[in-house]
């Protein structure tokens, strides 16, 4: 259940040394490049992958050939671009994760879906139920940063991959 994408980010980007600078495998790349005077585009694409995280989405319909999610929580609306392929239903609840537009080219105003969605099942009241609850164990005062600190570090290690693992069912090749 837990897909080749999945598990990249987050062996790459979330799982951390701890400390104060959680550092992971793509903070020491960050560091190694800046040392090593590596193209500043490509640290750039680094840090926008060090910076993602996942996330809960709602599939709120198309516009042309992008998909729009919006975010609990924060309700932000993302134009997305599907690297599975997935297109989706409007209604849909997505668990996935989002990279910002990867360069700065114009007609490059949309982000990705670089991990492959995870559809969840309850509805929209009951993640956000489920949220309500969990948000308070962060020990963060703020809604939104506590949701985007729980989404990139969950509440324990393994947080995620193992709620992936527990939760799964079925399977499409793209979803």
């Amino acid at each position: 259940p837990i897909t080749g994408s999945f598990f990249f980010c987050f062996s790459a980007c979330d799982v951390s040394t701890g400390g104060a600078k959680k550092e992971t495998l793509t903070t020491v790349a960050i560091d190694v490049s800046r040392f090593l005077d590596v193209d500043p585009s490509l640290i750039d694409l680094y840090e926008k992958f060090q910076q993602s995280r996942a996330g809960i989405y709602r599939h709120e319909g198309h516009s042309g050939q992008h998909i729009l999610l919006r975010e609990l929580i924060t309700n932000q609306v993302f134009s997305v671009y599907s690297g599975s392929g997935y297109q989706g239903s409007p209604g849909e609840l997505w668990y996935t994760r989002l990279l910002p537009p990867p360069v700065a080219q114009p007609g490059f105003d949309y982000h990705v879906a670089f991990t492959t969605p995870y559809i969840l099942r309850d509805s929209e009241a009951a993640w956000l139920a489920c949220l309500e609850r969990l948000l308070p164990q962060t020990k963060l005062d703020d809604p939104v940063a506590a949701y985007e600190y729980l989404m990139k570090y969950g509440l324990g290690k393994n947080y995620w991959s193992e709620f992936v693992f527990q939760a799964y069912s079925n399977y499409r090749e793209n979803a």
